[in-house]
C-alpha cells in the first residue's frame, strides 16, 4: 500500500515538472571558461519563481560538453521566466557573446519529467 501511495505522489508531482538541458561544446582551451559561465548563469537564476533546482555538470573528459540542467515547476513557469527582463539582459550580455564565441555547438533539449526520485 505504501509503495502505491509513493508511486501516486511521484506521478502527480512529476506530471507537471519541466526540465531544460543545455549542452555546451567548448572550443579547445575554453572548457573552464564555459564551466564558469554555466555556474554563474545557474547562480543568477537562484530564487526565480517556479525554479525547482539547477545543476551544472562537468564532463569527465575534455571532449565532453558542459551541461546545465534546470528543473521547473511547470513549462508555464519556465516560459514566464524566459519573457523576463533578466533573460533579455542575459542575452544582451558579454557572457552570452562569450558563450557563442567559445563553443562549437549548443544543444538545448526540453523534457517533461516522467519519473524521478531523490533522498
Amino acid at each position: 500500500m505504501m509503495e502505491n501511495q509513493n508511486n501516486q505522489t511521484s506521478q502527480s508531482h512529476a506530471s507537471t515538472l519541466f526540465v531544460l538541458s543545455e549542452q555546451y561544446s567548448p572550443v579547445e582551451g575554453k572548457h573552464e571558461a564555459i564551466l564558469e559561465i554555466a555556474k554563474e548563469s545557474a547562480k543568477s537564476i537562484e530564487g526565480v519563481n517556479g525554479l525547482v533546482m539547477t545543476q551544472v555538470l562537468r564532463p569527465k573528459t575534455q571532449a565532453g560538453p558542459v551541461c546545465s540542467v534546470s528543473t521547473w515547476e511547470s513549462e508555464t513557469a519556465f516560459k514566464t521566466f524566459m519573457k523576463s527582463d533578466a533573460v533579455k539582459d542575459l542575452y544582451a550580455s558579454d557572457m552570452m557573446s562569450n558563450v557563442k564565441a567559445w563553443t562549437s555547438n549548443i544543444d538545448v533539449q526540453m523534457f517533461t519529467l516522467e519519473n524521478g526520485w531523490h533522498q
